[in-house]
Formats: C-alpha cells, structure tokens, sequence
C-alpha cells in the first residue's frame, strides 16, 4: 500500500510539473524555424558589404548566414513583395525580394529573420542594394524562399534611429529610420489616387527635401496627407541620387505639429471678408487672432492667376489670399483659412492678405458661388465693392487678339474694361469666339479696374473658327522651341498608327502620324480610334509636354477629335542604329526594322529587347497586351513597330501581326 501511494504521489507531481510547464514556456510560432548550424556560419552585412558595386551584381558563394531582424514588410499595401532586414550583427540593413504576398504573416516587423546567402545574389535597383534570386534582382521564388529567408521564433522591440533628412548617408539605406520635424510640401492632396504611384515631397524646417513614395494599392492611399509637422518613421532608400522613404503603415505619420512658420495661436475666431476689407480701409495692416470661411473663386489648375493667390469670396464680399508658397486648392473649395498676423496690403490697388502659409487652410466641403449680374459701367464705379468677386457681363464683344493671351477689351458698345489672361495660363493660346458673349469673370484690379477669367468655360456664345491645318512636324518643332502648347489657331489630319484592341497601349493614348511625322495624343478619356482611322484633331491651345522624354498632345478633349475617314500608312525601312541615331525625327512614326532577332527563350513581357546587325533596341509589352506572355519568336523577322522613347529610345509593338 506504501508503495502505491508514493506511485500515485509521483504521478500526481510530475503532471503539476507538466502543467507548469505549459503555462510558462509557449510552443514556436508556426512557420518558424532556425537551421540547425546556423550560430557557427553567421556573417555580417559590413563583411559582405565589399562585394557590394552599383550596376555589377555579385553572387553569394559563402555557406553563410546573416542574423537580421524585420524592420519593413507588406502590412499595409505600401511595400510589394520586399522584406527590410536589418543586420544584427552591423549598422547596415538590407532590402529582400520575394515573389509570395502578405509577408507580414511569417515576418512580422521584429521578427529575428536569418538568410542563407548561399547563391543568393546581392544586386542593386537604381543603387539601392538588395538581395535577390538571381544577376537581375528578381524576386525569390516561393518554392524558393522558404528555404533560404528563415523567421526565427524570437521577436524583438525595433525602435527606429533618429536623424535629419541632410545626415541619411548611404549607410542608412534601407534602415528605419525617425525624422522629426517632417511636413508635407503639398496639402490637401490624397497620398495615393487608387492602382498609381505617386512621390509627395516632405521637408523640414530647414528647407530640406525628402521624397514619400506611396503606392496606391496601400490601404491609406485614398487618406487625405496631413497638414501639420511632426514625426516620420519609415524604410530610408533612394532612386539613384533622390533620397526616398517608405512608410509601412498610416501610423507611421504623426504630423499634429504646427507647420514651419504658422502664425496659428489657436485662438482664432471668425471674421467676414466684408469686415477684414472694413478693417484696411480704418487703417489696419496687420490681422489679430482670426479666420475666414469662404469658396474658392479662381482655379489653381488653369493658373489664370498665379499659384500663390487664391481668390476666396463670402457671400458678396471676396479677397484675394497671398500665399507664402503655392498651393493646391481647388476651384469650389469651401475653405476655413486662419490669418492671424497676415498682412493686409494694396498690390497695384488690389487688396492683398498677404503672409498666409498653405497649410492654414482646412477644406471644409465643396461650395458654389453665383455671380453677380453687372454693367461694365457699374463695375467701374464700384470696383471696390465687386473686388476679387465673381461677376456676370451679358451682351458684351471680346476683342483685341486672335487669342486669350495678354489684354483684350471687352466692350457693351458703351463702356469698356480689360480683361487679362496670363502667358502662363492653360488657355490663353485658346481662339477668342467672335460675337455678342456672356462673361463670368473674377473682378480685380492693376491699377485699374480688369477682368479675370477661369477658363474658356467663362465665356459663353460667339464662334470661333477652325483655324488653319498645322502639320505634326510643325508641332514637334515649336515643342523644341520652347513652346509648351500649341500657339497657333488650327488643327491636325493624320493617320492612326496605334492599335488601342491589343491592349498594348492605354485606351485614352494614341499614335497618329502624317505625311512627314508623328505624336503621341493622350485623351482626357478612353477613345475608341482603331487603326488606320483618319482623324482630324483641334489642337489650338493643347499642352504640349515631355513624358520621360516622349512628346506628348496632352489633356486633349475627345470631343476635339473628329474621324474623317480610313487610310493605311507605310512604315519606314529603318536599322535600329538609324533609329537611335535619330530619335526626335522618327519618335511616334510606324517603322521597319528588317531581319531582326528576339532573344532566345524571352516571353513578350515587360522590357524585353531584340537586335539586327546594327544594334539592339528595347520594346515594352505591358500586362494587359493581348499577347502578353506569348514566347518570343524564334528565327529572323520583320518587326514593324511604333518608335517611342521612355528615357530612351524603344518601339512599340502594336499585336503579334507587327512580325512577320
């Protein structure tokens, strides 16, 4: 009996033993893994670091492993297939590609992650450093990683190293690092419009730059940037010389500071733009502790006045607000705008409150103003009162110049009054209707009293005419000029080159070229000209500009384009060393390149390049190409193509009837 007791006293301890045991050591998370000889093979950043050479990838042949801990992953959106390790062994840190999504499962920031190099291959994308699979930087296959990019069961707290944006050095590429007194250049943007990216300048109080780069698939990207100063944690990179940032989530943001230079106290009441205007003319110059409210007038994006202005009216009473730096507020914006210690000031007789920084303004809705209905006469007698409001002229002529730009007259046959459009504006090449019209107009003042028009928009009847025919070439010409939209009065006729079905070209872009040249047309919408269509396009007025060195017709109304009927255009014989040797004159034109060559093995995806005796040349098919990720063909060919340029020279295939 004796010795059945102390049995059942042994098993009734060893089970408490068991349970304590469970309760205080938890099991390792699952996915995790450290490789059995891992501690006797470690090896530091700093002592593979000399391997490391911008444009000359080198391939690991060490049987080592680092000892890193996860610093940035793909929580939030913002970082795509990338893991941010740093090294626990060095003060450097590291970028790791890999091909699998939602990363932040198995490497979670803190994470003690060690690599086994082995083969692996350190590389750089426009020098920042990375780890990848293979001479190119690709990402680590998924059958791949696993077995290479081990998680530790450990996760350690990661607090970020303080700097300055003027002291990230390239050692810091790839660390986490916390700015502080960080602010957005621009407010009132959204971090990231959907499925884009989009860089956001941040700056400091001293002036410094640093780009934000934010990926529109992020989950923060519709948020709106936030106003104040504060402090930034994120992943320090760079592309070649630009110093960047990556944030890994919203939180990474703390701007609840205020802005470098804001005169807010916090205390600030209301006050009508009817009795700030009273307070100048009782001789006041300098603004106590107040704000207004009011609707945004004038468009920031025609810049019909310049960027620093906003022209802001509250009921029938309106100002003009000088900013200290431009800004981004839309026309129809409803704004609360604090401007305690703003000056109140007279610029050529027009009443100025001066000394206001962007990031006072808070945009509290969308609001709509209807102006008010005025003779030409009464305008004059009481421009104080219509100052920097919006106004309506009915039954008035418009003359003075083919175009908006400069100083024209409008006239009710009785009186007259000026109204001025700016070179800089987006219209003022725009052809001014003929006729009795309807002017809406922002009232305002240079010395005397003038009109300011948003757009053409303000301008109602009257007709213009078509103009003249004006050929590509002429176009291409003024661009190299110096001209950033077309000038003259007229439109262009031209041929469709491109073939908007294949999918290898976005469906609001096309290619259209005459007898002599070519241009890329970018809509403000998806069209729907296929190839071989005739097309006769307005042009007075279109932007024309420089897309990582292609020229565009940008921001063209696809209403301004009209289908004349079909014609074929036969592409030009050409080497590819004609081609590059001559890249302006070509840019946009349907071409031949005789017997050339494709890679052998390459599939029509992404960057892919193929040669004739003279050279080789890139062509780019994007994604959503019908005949994306098709193999290359094998042999020699004629590749008929579009020349393009993306910093570069390279063509564009328009389908797989290009080859023949």
């Amino acid at each position: 009996m004796k010795s059945k007791f102390g049995i059942l006293a042994f098993l009734f301890a060893l089970l408490a033993i068991s349970s304590c045991v469970k309760d205080d050591f938890d099991a390792p998370p699952s996915g995790t893994y450290i490789p059995a000889d891992v501690e006797s093979k470690l090896i530091s950043l700093d002592e593979l670091w000399p391997f490391y050479q911008v444009g000359k990838p080198y391939q690991f042949t060490q049987d080592k492993y680092l000892k890193t801990y996860v610093v940035g992953n793909d929580i939030s959106g913002n970082i795509y297939q990338t893991i941010y390790l740093q090294d626990s062994m060095s003060s450097r840190a590291i970028a790791v590609n890999i091909d699998d999504s939602d990363l932040f499962n198995k490497y979670p920031v803190g994470r003690v992650v060690y690599v086994h190099v082995l083969d692996l291959w350190l590389s750089d994308y426009n020098e920042l450093p990375s780890i990848g699979y293979d001479a190119g930087g690709e990402n680590i296959p998924n059958g791949v990683y696993k077995n290479k990019v081990f998680a530790a069961p450990r996760v350690i707290e990661v607090t970020p190293e303080v700097k300055t944006i003027s002291s990230l050095n390239d050692k810091d590429l790839n660390k986490l690092v916390q700015l502080e007194n960080i602010e957005f250049e621009t407010i009132n943007v959204v971090m990231a419009p959907p499925a884009t990216t989009v860089n956001h300048n941040l700056v400091d109080c001293d002036g410094n730059i640093l780009v934000l780069r934010n990926s529109g698939y992020s989950n923060f990207a519709t948020d709106t940037v936030p106003s104040g100063n504060g402090t930034l944690i994120g992943i320090y990179t760079k592309y070649r010389t630009t110093k960047q940032f990556l944030v890994r989530e919203a939180s990474d943001i703390q701007f609840e500071g205020k802005r470098c230079g804001s005169n807010a106290t916090g205390n600030e009441t209301k006050i009508s733009v009817s009795d700030l205007r009273t307070q100048f003319a009782n001789g006041t110059t300098t603004v106590g502790e107040y704000y207004i409210e009011g609707v945004v007038i004038s468009d920031v994006n025609t810049e019909s006045i310049v960027t620093k202005n906003a022209v802001v009216q509250d009921g029938t009473s309106g100002i003009t607000v000088r900013f200290n730096s431009d800004h981004n507020i839309s026309l129809g914006s409803k704004v609360k705008i604090i401007v305690t210690n703003a000056t109140l000031e007279e610029y050529n007789g027009l009443l100025q409150c001066s000394n206001v920084e962007p990031a006072e303004v808070e945009v509290l809705g969308a609001g709509t103003v209807s102006p008010a209905k005025v003779s030409i006469n009464d305008l004059l007698n009481n421009i104080e009162t219509y100052e920097s409001t919006l106004v309506k002229l009915v039954d008035v002529t418009i003359t003075g110049g083919a175009t908006y730009n400069g100083t024209l007259t409008v006239s009710d046959g009785t009186h007259n009054i000026d109204l001025y459009t700016r070179s800089a504006s987006t219209f003022s090449s725009s052809p001014v209707p003929a006729g009795t019209v309807t002017v809406t107009a922002i009232a305002s003042q240079f010395n005397d009293a003038q009109l300011i028009i948003r757009g053409t928009n303000d301008v109602e009847g009257g007709s213009t005419g078509e103009g003249d025919e004006l050929t590509i070439r002429s176009l291409r010409n003024a661009f190299l000029n110096g001209s950033t939209s077309v000038s003259s009065v007229g439109y262009i006729i031209g041929t469709v080159t491109s073939d908007y079905t294949s999918g290898n070209i976005t469906t609001r872009n096309l290619h259209i070229q005459d007898a002599d040249a070519g241009i890329l047309v970018r809509f403000t919408s998806d069209h729907s000209f296929a190839e071989g269509t005739e097309l006769k396009i307005r042009v007075t007025g279109m932007e024309l500009s420089d897309y990582n060195g292609l020229l565009q017709l940008n921001n063209v109304p696809n209403s301004n384009a009209t289908v004349e009927g079909s014609s074929t255009v036969t592409p030009i014989d050409l080497t590819i060393s004609e081609i590059k040797a001559n890249l302006e004159t070509y840019e946009s034109m349907l071409v031949r390149i005789k017997d050339a060559t494709f890679n052998s093995g390459d599939t029509f995806t992404g960057t892919i390049n193929f040669s004739d005796a003279t050279g080789s040349i890139p062509t780019y098919v994007r994604s959503q190409a019908n005949f994306s990720g098709q193999a290359t063909p094998t042999g020699t060919h004629n590749v008929t193509c579009i020349v393009s340029e993306f910093n570069e020279a390279q063509v564009v295939l328009r389908n797989l009837n290009d080859i023949d």
